[in-house]
This record gives C-alpha cells, sequence and structure tokens, in this order.
C-alpha cells in the first residue's frame, strides 16, 4: 500500500486496538518536538493499522538534523534527549501513582494515565525519523572507515540500558545460580528447584512478578511467566559478547545513534509497563460498562471516561465492527473513530494498492547468517500461532513480538533502520535479519518458501505459497 496522496507517506502497518492508536495522533503537541522545532501543525491519520503522516514531519526533522550535522553542532540532539528524559521519568511516576490507586477508582486511574501516557509516542516516533536522518551520515562515516553495514549494527547497541536489557541482566545472573548449584538439567521442572533451593525459586518468582509486563503492548497480551524466563534461560549464552572498538573519529556521531536507538526501545518498553499497570482498571471499567476487556480496548479514552461519568454503555456492534477495522484522526483537536462502510470510504480515498510481483528483494543486512524458511506475515504478535522456524515479516518488530522473535529462523522488517529493535534482538539472538526491505509485507505472502541471505542483504522466493 501507499498513500494517493503525494504529500503524505505511510510510515508502517500495526494491527493495534483504537486504545492504542489514539496517543499517536498527539505525538506532535509536547515538548519533546518543540525541541526539534517542529511546530506541531501536522495533520495525520491511521487508517486498519496503516499510518499515515504526512512528509512534511519528517522533511522538518531531516532539515534540523542535517543542519546540525553540518555544522557539528549536536545541541538539538542534547535537547531532545533531556526532554525525552524528563518524560520517560514522568511516566515512571505515573506507574507508581497506578500501583496506588485502589482498584474502584478505576476512573481516575484512567483519566490519570492517559494524561501522562501520551507524551510517550512523542519520543518514540521522533527516534524514528530522527535515525532514518542519522542513517545517511552514520553509513558514510563507517564506509569510510571501511566498516561494512553489519558492523554498523553491532556499534549501535544502545549504550543507556532499556527495562528488556535490565531484564535479560537479571535473568543472565539467575542462570548462572542455577548453573552453579547445578539444576540446570532440572530447569524445566520449577517444582523440583524450589525443593532443592527455595531462595533461588523465590528469586526465579519475584523475577516474573516483577517483568510480568513483558509481551504486552498497545492494553494486550499475556503476562510474562515462569515458562517464558525457562524458555529464555534455556537459550542463553553465559558468553559475554565481545562487540569490539569504535573508531574515535565515529565516536561522537554512533553514541548520538546509540542514544536514539535507546529512546526508540525503551519507549517500548515503557508503554508495555505502564499500560500493563492500566489492565486491572480497564477491566473494572469493563465490568462496569457491562462489556468485556477485549471490547472496551477498542474505544477510545473520552469515550470510556465518557460512559463511566454518565453512567450509560457502548454500542457493543459497534466495538466488534472496529475489530475487523478501525480509522482514527484529528478533527479540531477531538479525535473522530470510524469503522465499517465509513473505514472503507477513507481507505479508498487515502490508499492505493502497489503490490509488486517479484522474487528477488533487498534490504539492509542487520546480522549476517542464510536460511531457507516459510514466510509468516504478522502484524501483530498476539493472534497467530507461529511455528519454530518460520521467518518473521512485518512491518516493525516491538518488545512484545519476543517470544515470536525467539521461534523464528530470521526476521524481515519492512522499516526499522539501524537504529531498530529487529537489529538489536537479531545480534542478540544470532538470527539472520534483513531490515529496511521495502514493501516486503506485500511482496511476499503467508506459506511463501523463502531464502533470507543476510549476508548479502537479499531475500529471494525459492516456491510461492498455493
Amino acid at each position: 500500500m501507499k498513500s494517493k496522496n503525494p504529500n503524505y507517506e505511510i510510515m508502517g502497518r500495526w494491527f493495534v486496538p483504537t486504545l492504542g492508536w489514539a496517543p499517536v495522533l498527539y505525538w506532535d503537541m509536547n515538548k519533546v518536538i518543540k525541541s526539534l522545532n517542529n511546530d506541531g501543525s501536522d495533520y495525520m491519520l491511521t487508517l486498519s493499522g496503516f499510518w499515515i503522516n504526512p512528509k512534511s514531519a519528517r522533511q522538518k526533522i531531516d532539515m534540523k538534523v542535517n543542519y546540525a550535522l553540518k555544522n557539528n553542532d549536536f545541541t538539538i540532539f542534547e535537547s531532545f534527549m533531556k526532554e525525552t528524559e524528563k518524560i520517560f521519568a514522568e511516566l515512571l511516576s505515573l506507574k507508581k501513582r497506578l500501583d496506588k490507586y485502589n482498584e474502584n477508582d478505576y476512573t481516575k486511574a484512567i483519566e490519570d494515565f492517559f494524561k501522562g501516557y501520551t507524551d510517550l509516542e512523542s519520543p518514540w516516533i521522533a527516534s524514528i525519523l530522527i535515525g532514518d536522518a542519522l542513517q545517511p551520515k552514520i553509513m558514510a562515516d563507517a564506509k569510510a572507515q571501511g566498516l561494512d553495514e553489519f558492523e554498523v549494527i553491532r556499534f549501535l547497541n544502545p549504550i543507556r540500558k532499556t527495562l528488556s536489557v535490565e531484564q535479560k541482566e537479571e535473568m543472565h545472573e539467575i542462570k548462572k545460580k542455577i548453573v552453579k548449584n547445578k539444576l540446570m538439567s532440572k530447569i524445566e521442572s520449577i517444582n523440583y528447584i524450589k525443593d532443592k533451593n527455595t531462595k533461588l525459586y523465590d528469586e526465579i518468582v519475584n523475577h516474573v512478578k516483577k517483568y510480568e509486563w513483558l509481551g504486552n503492548l498497545h492494553f494486550w497480551g499475556a503476562p510474562f511467566n515462569i515458562e517464558n524466563l525457562i524458555e529464555q534461560i534455556k537459550k542463553e549464552n553465559l558468553e559475554n559478547k565481545k562487540i569490539g572498538k569504535i573508531p574515535d573519529s565515529l565516536k561522537e556521531i554512533f553514541e548520538i545513534g546509540a542514544d536514539i536507538s535507546w529512546v526508540r526501545q525503551q519507549s517500548a518498553d515503557l508503554a508495555a509497563l505502564v499500560s500493563y499497570g492500566l489492565k486491572p482498571f480497564l477491566q473494572r471499567a469493563s465490568d462496569e460498562l457491562k462489556i468485556k476487556y477485549d471490547e472496551i480496548i477498542w474505544m477510545s479514552a473520552e469515550e470510556i471516561i465518557y460512559h463511566l461519568k454518565n453512567k450509560t454503555y457502548p454500542d457493543r456492534k459497534k466495538l466488534n465492527e472496529r475489530k475487523k477495522g478501525v480509522g482514527v484522526y484529528m478533527n479540531s483537536n477531538k479525535q473522530v473513530i470510524i469503522s465499517g462502510k465509513e473505514l472503507t470510504k477513507e481507505m479508498d480515498k487515502w490508499l492505493i494498492d502497489d503490490d509488486i510481483h517479484v522474487d528477488i528483494i533487498k534490504g539492509t543486512i542487520a546480522n549476517k547468517g542464510k536460511v531457507r524458511g516459510k514466510v509468516r506475515i504478522m502484524l501483530s504478535p498476539f493472534h497467530q500461532d507461529f511455528k519454530k522456524g518460520e521467518v518473521l515479516v512485518t512491518y516493525e518488530t516491538t518488545p512484545d513480538f519476543l517470544p515470536v522473535m525467539s521461534k523464528a529462523s530470521a526476521f524481515i522488517t519492512e522499516i526499522g533502520g539501524i537504529t531498530s529493535h529487529a537489529a538489536i534482538v537479531a545480534r542478540e539472538m544470532g538470527k539472520p535479519c534483513i531490515i529496511s526491505v521495502k514493501n516486503v509485507t506485500n511482496i511476499l505472502k503467508g506459506g511463501d518458501l523463502v531464502e533470507v541471505d543476510a549476508n548479502s542483504g537479499i531475500v529471494r522466493v525459492i516456491e510461492r505459497a498455493k
């Protein structure tokens, strides 16, 4: 798909409920965007998961980034990081406030949550656009130093720790204790560990409780559990991965790139952490509104609060229609939500199918390797049974994709760039990965047999699915 309007571009496609999409519309309205000298006047919308953004938003950030690089003036990045760190701190404070709310104060909790949660979208979206603007400069400087694109990915691992990295480090320490106590052969039997080492068992249980938000995003997903942790431990390599030394001439630009990568990953982690904290209140609200949890997430925050305060009930037929496809846009600073025939009309107005029939496609190498496997196209990690060894094809991965990624033989993403989640995770898992493969979710179909040659950045179709 591409935009019929030449002034707009499709940033990606994600299968996300209304409640997850709505905050994205406010992305250009806070201090993070003002720190980039963006006037916040860009109109955007989402239609059936397609995020349609004005090209002017990218052009404004490209201009600021290119000016900074040309003049060796990095204050714009410093301002962006400063404002982003404030938002991240405020979100952690929000999580603490949610933990203190009584379950019966669900209306207040929901109101409090959405006052702060909408700010999170700004650093996430801005980090994508900044990363894309930085990439040509980083790649050109690296090539001048004799580094290939794969080596660039290795050096762009975030220096700062994301919440996901903290979890992995703590899991790493747990595994060392399991190995030291000679319990690896019994790792599948958690009760055996409980009988043999109560302290270690308690540490495992507490770890799972601390990180139960993992695997959740956009208000849905299954909590991280002991089985997930055991799977992590079994696959974890205790050897330290050596990254190497960044050439001194590249250190400054690579550190900026690593910071942008950190913002991108930490935004997703914080979204998962904080939105998971709202789940009990959304469940209570859904009970009050006489609907199910998987229906309330197809409402906007404004709709939920309106019905709670006015003691009215939402149209369940309309909510279930939204599950088949939903569009969200702003009109006079108010959200407009569409579905059904109205959505179809807007999609016809905005989108055109650019399905391309080719059997060889090229992208950017994120982690080297070569495998063959059947394609599984996923716009969300929650609604399909992913089989071990399949090739994951998606627009972009986020931390909620990790259980799927652990099963995949390779990753192919349509967008992402060198600071993306898929690029970082592929190196950690040691799996072939090709990113920025334009239109791949249209070119490939589920069940296609492909060869992912991440040594050369090429995807070849071996046999089309029937």
